[in-house]
């Protein structure tokens, strides 16, 4: 399976599970990255970042009834990106926070 890691604006990092955008997620709680692979390079630009109850529900095959995919999709998103976490909803909302406040992704704004 690839991973990829990604960093916060507190330097902290997370090791994130790499799948093809609609994939089968674990029925489990995490943060997830919508991201866009960059042929050229390799490199994944993040899109969005988001956290839920159930990865495969919201990111996973049920990513179709997302209220972010179609702007994540216009701006070319490829993967999904999955963490699981244990700590429940503060720990992934502040997860989340961090990732957003160094990443910037596009498509969490408006």
């Amino acid at each position: 399976m690839r991973r990829h890691n990604w960093y916060g604006r507190s330097g902290r990092g997370y090791v994130f599970d790499v799948f093809e955008l609609g994939a089968a997620l674990a029925e489990t709680a995490g943060v997830y990255i919508l991201a866009r692979l960059d042929g050229e390079d390799g490199y994944f630009d993040p899109l969005y970042v988001g956290e839920c109850e159930c990865l495969n529900a919201r990111a996973g095959r049920g990513i179709d009834s997302h209220d972010r995919i179609d702007a994540a999709r216009h701006a070319g998103a490829t993967h999904v990106h999955a963490l699981a976490v244990d700590g429940g909803a503060m720990t992934r909302r502040a997860i989340g926070l961090d990732l957003r406040n160094r990443l910037h992704p596009p498509c969490n704004r408006g």
